[in-house]
């Protein structure tokens, strides 16, 4: 596979320019909410969901979140690990872990679209 030079030129801008780049944070302040996507790797496609969460005012790298939400009627109510916290911008992503039934764990997110660092 041969790439071309304008494609090899664009790659190295956008990797370069902070404006691209996530900054990694400690501790964020969040309006309140946000959305958990869910990721699951099958060995043909993935499948991915979003769901709108209720959040602390105050998040930190390792805390542990109790979030209830419902999907399609059915309440749940689990717990996730953050393990790391990125920002660009405005927003930012909660890199959560936890374990599905299977013990396979999926790639989970929680996107945050007012977030600010506090540290």
């Amino acid at each position: 596979m041969r790439v071309s030079p304008a494609c090899t030129l664009m790659a190295a801008v956008l990797l370069a320019n902070p404006a691209f780049a996530d900054e990694p944070a400690v501790v964020v302040r969040t309006a309140g909410r946000g959305d958990i996507e869910t990721t699951s790797r099958q060995l043909v496609f993935a499948a991915s969901r979003r769901v709108a969460v209720q959040l602390p005012a105050q998040v930190s790298a390792g805390d542990t979140l109790t979030l209830r939400y419902d999907v399609d009627g059915k309440a749940f109510r689990e717990q996730f690990v953050v393990a790391d916290i990125a920002i660009d911008g405005e927003r930012c992503r909660l890199r959560v872990s936890k374990r599905s039934a299977d013990d396979t764990p999926p790639r989970v997110t929680i996107r945050v679209e007012s977030c600010g660092r506090i540290r």
